[in-house]
C-alpha cells in the first residue's frame, strides 16, 4: 500500500466531494424548494455522488498500485479517516465550531457515507483486472 499516494487523493477526494456537493446543494435547492422530501433528494444526491466520485478515486490509486479486496478496505479506511481529520479541520475554522462538529457526527448520513466509501473501495479493488490487463490477455491467446 502506498500510504502517501492513498492519502494524497483522499484529500483530492475530499476536495471534489466539498465543490461537487455545494453545486449540487445549489442545484437542488433551486430546482426542489417547495419540496417537502428535500432532505431525501439531498441524502440521495449525497450518496450517488460519494459513490462517483470515490470510485474515480479508487480508479485513481489502483492506477498504479496492486488491487485486491484487502487493498480497497485499506484505501477505504485511509479516505475515511482523512474525511474525518478534514471534516474536524473545517467544522472548527467556521463560527459554530465545535456545534457543527457535533451535529456532524449526530447525522445518521454521516456513517452511511463511510459505509459507502469503504464499500466502493473495496469494490473498486477486488477488481483485479484492469481493462487494458483484459485487451492484451485476449490479445496473447490470438
Amino acid at each position: 500500500m502506498n500510504l502517501k499516494r492513498g492519502i494524497l487523493i483522499g484529500i483530492a477526494l475530499y476536495i471534489a466531494e466539498i465543490i461537487v456537493m455545494l453545486a449540487a446543494i445549489y442545484i437542488i435547492f433551486s430546482v426542489f424548494a417547495e419540496s417537502k422530501s428535500i432532505s431525501s433528494i439531498y441524502a440521495l444526491t449525497t450518496f450517488i455522488i460519494t459513490v462517483i466520485l470515490t470510485s474515480l478515486a479508487g480508479l485513481w490509486y489502483f492506477n498504479k498500485a496492486k488491487r485486491d479486496t484487502k487493498e480497497g478496505l485499506k484505501l477505504g479506511l485511509i479516505f475515511v479517516v482523512i474525511g474525518i481529520i478534514l471534516e474536524i479541520i473545517a467544522s472548527l475554522i467556521t463560527k459554530e465550531g465545535f456545534k457543527d462538529i457535533i451535529n456532524t457526527y449526530k447525522s445518521v448520513y454521516f456513517y452511511i457515507s463511510f459505509i459507502i466509501i469503504i464499500a466502493t473501495t473495496i469494490f473498486i479493488g477486488s477488481r483485479n483486472k484492469t481493462a487494458k490487463e483484459k485487451v492484451l490477455k485476449k490479445h496473447k491467446k490470438k
